[in-house]
């Protein structure tokens, strides 16, 4: 392009940029025209993928047109049809090389970005106005994104993980800081080396490790929960002599112009029941299947019900300590029609480990449920540790620290119609992905675990 010939603003949308492609194609695009059109396939990725779609189809439309059986009337029309014949071909020639070329130019131009990107690593029913994903997957930094309907869950370079709810607006400042506009989300910092910074209305939260939520109120508030470990909050106007370090279990009120910035309230995870999910590595599940709401948890036995199943994440992303051995993994396929395997997991295996648990809110003698569904994980199953006895020794590994896990030898799954109780015995079985967990428990007056352990990210 020559450099006295100004490129004037990028394209809105594909109806403009269509006829600029046909004309370039053509060879009719000069002047501020061509320079506007080459300066959209240089600098960005979803013009450059616009065209090379153009140039597929118009590729596929010279291919039927060579295809076409004719039957020539006269030698002038045979002599005619060979030559368009043959000016198809040169130009299908001409559109293959430059999708080629195009493909080219969007690897290279484009690598660089990957290098950086923020990565959607699962989305339900997500619905956006205004910027889009590149290819569904891919953000950007420093372009606003609305969330419109649906949920996301996204990967940050840092290794944070972070998941919106809709409706949200956000825009990536850096790798490793976001800024909330509206919505809320709910973050986890899966190792040490991980960092993540969140601005909301002149507010700054900075996750110390692990795991918090933060909703962007309309009225210029922030409120952030500390699920795990710590955060530190802090004032972009310098109001605060010093960032406040808040624990897991507080919740608080942040309004960067109000008279006292913070305000502490009672603690309160419930807003965030959709996406927690999500930031713990789960994509999908059964609507009988409850989650253990984010924040500390002191005793299983608070937490029952007698139409439910409940999941509670414990260590995440943990690199095992010794070697454990799991009563069985999805290569069995289902159990325990096809026998159990049992499968030893070494240490150094890097997991994430999430308990299964039925607790019976009316215990009477004949009162017996049955409990069917699926759990679809973000990557595979490792095993499954159904065994009581096996289930007691890996609490202290797996699970929760400050939790009473009240270890009882009939706490897990079993196999076959148990005689006292009359109770049929319990299936699980596994997608060929070994991602998606179906379970078909019968329940009754007794609580009822498993534990299952997948492959950390």
């Amino acid at each position: 392009r020559s450099p006295s010939i100004e490129p004037t603003v990028s394209y809105n949308t594909e109806q403009e940029f269509i006829p600029d492609a046909i004309a370039y194609q053509d060879g009719s695009l000069e002047g501020a025209g061509l320079a506007r059109f080459e300066e959209a396939l240089l600098t960005s990725r979803k013009w450059r993928e616009t065209f090379i779609r153009f140039q597929n189809r118009s590729y596929q439309f010279v291919e039927i047109e060579r295809g076409r059986v004719l039957k020539p009337r006269s030698a002038q029309m045979a002599k005619s049809l060979n030559k368009r014949i043959l000016w198809l071909s040169a130009l299908g020639g001409l559109l293959a090389a430059a999708c080629v070329v195009l493909a080219f130019l969007a690897g290279v131009l484009g690598g660089e970005d990957e290098k950086t990107d923020f990565v959607i690593t699962h989305a339900r029913q997500a619905v956006w106005s205004g910027e889009l994903p590149i290819s569904d997957r891919y953000l950007i930094p420093e372009k606003t994104y609305s969330l419109q309907t649906g949920a996301f869950r996204l990967r940050l370079p840092t290794g944070a993980v972070v998941s919106f709810e809709a409706p949200a607006s956000f825009v990536i400042r850096s790798t490793d800081t976001l800024e909330l506009i509206e919505g809320k989300i709910a973050a986890r910092l899966p190792n040490e080396e991980s960092r993540l910074t969140v601005v909301s209305d002149g507010m700054k939260v900075t996750d110390l490790g692990t795991a918090f939520g933060l909703s962007a109120l309309p009225g210029g508030q922030t409120v952030v929960s500390v699920f795990e470990g710590k955060v530190s909050l802090d004032n972009l106007e310098n109001r605060f002599d010093q960032a406040l370090t808040l624990p897991a279990g507080v919740s608080v009120v942040a309004d960067a112009f109000a008279p006292i910035p913070v305000d502490q309230e009672i603690f309160d995870s419930s807003q965030y029941t959709n996406i927690w999910p999500l930031t713990v590595g789960i994509d999908e599940a059964s609507s009988l299947v409850e989650f253990v709401p984010p924040g500390p948890l002191t005793d299983l036995d608070d937490l029952r019900s007698d139409q439910r199943l409940f999941i509670l994440p414990e260590k995440l992303d943990v690199r095992l300590t010794q070697t454990i051995e799991a009563d069985f993994s999805p290569k069995t396929k289902s159990w325990p029609r096809s026998g159990v395997e049992s499968v030893k997991l070494a240490a150094g295996t890097s997991i994430r480990s999430y308990l299964f648990f039925f607790s019976p809110e009316t215990v009477l003698q004949n009162e017996f449920h049955r409990l069917r569904g699926s759990v679809t994980f973000s990557e595979p199953v490792l095993g499954i540790i159904l065994d009581g006895e096996e289930l007691g020794k890996t609490d202290g590994l797996l699970g929760l620290e400050s939790l009473d896990y009240h270890p009882r030898k009939s706490r897990g799954l079993e196999e076959k119609s148990n005689g006292s109780n009359r109770l049929p015995g319990d299936m699980i079985s596994f997608s060929e992905n070994g991602k998606e967990l179906f379970f078909d428990l019968n329940v009754g007056r007794s609580v009822d675990n498993f534990r299952v352990l997948v492959a950390a990210d």
